[in-house]
């Protein structure tokens, strides 16, 4: 049946990130709890760089296609040091705007997060071991790890407010949005008001800035099909 003249239609549009099964996240979440005090000491000034730590977090994001971590970590590797335009282009892998080190790293993490956590091409997993030690590869492992677990979550949380507004993902099983995006929505609470403090401006004003934030890296790179876990 034709669409009526004047008559406004909502466009949906397609859903395409991954989401998680409650038992893949807690798979996932095991895997992390087992490297013991490794998991906390990446957070560290010892561990990974806090710049480069923020760089390839938001670039895991990019991949992931989680608007919300893309844009917690935009602020944060701002925060860090790095000038919005220039962070933009280290994502888009302008060599000229890092140094080997950290594009490696980065185009690294970017293709681990598109490979399901597998690993990355085998030139490109040779030219991390001659660059960094092996302590130092399963810290941004770790890094790679925990940022897809809350980008992952973050989809499914977005899976479930679509549901709630009458659009469900194909796929995408109600318990499993209940649980794994129920409890990240508490969580991405907490993380905004944190955000607001920090800022010294209202929640209301972050979730504008939220609302509004375009995710041009996330479109650039493409979104990574399917759902994890059975």
């Amino acid at each position: 049946m034709a669409a009526q003249p004047g008559r406004h239609t909502d466009v949906v549009p397609p859903f395409r990130k991954r989401t998680f099964t409650a038992a893949a996240m807690t798979r996932d979440v095991g895997t992390l709890l087992r490297r013991g005090r490794s998991l906390v000491t990446v957070w560290t000034p010892t561990g990974v760089d806090p710049l480069l730590r923020e760089q390839v977090m938001f670039a895991v994001a990019m991949v992931n296609d989680c608007k919300f971590c893309a844009f917690m970590h935009d602020d944060a590797a701002i925060t860090s040091g790095a000038d919005r335009d220039g962070l933009a282009r280290l994502v888009g892998l302008d060599p000229a705007d890092a140094t080997d080190d950290v594009l490696i790293a980065v185009v690294w993490a970017q293709s681990r997060a598109a490979n399901g956590l597998g690993r990355a091409d085998e030139a490109l997993e040779r030219r991390m071991e001659n660059r960094y030690s092996p302590q130092r590869i399963r810290d941004l492992d770790t890094v790679v790890r925990v940022m897809t677990l809350l980008n992952v979550s973050g989809n499914t949380a977005e899976a479930l407010i679509r549901r709630m507004r009458g659009h469900s993902v194909p796929g995408s099983r109600v318990v499993d949005e209940l649980i794994v995006g129920g409890t990240y929505l508490v969580g991405a609470v907490v993380s905004a008001l944190s955000l607001a403090l920090r800022r010294r401006v209202s929640p209301k004003k972050v979730w504008h800035e939220f609302d509004r934030f375009d995710g041009r890296a996330l479109t650039a790179q493409g979104s990574v099909n399917g759902r994890v876990g059975s």
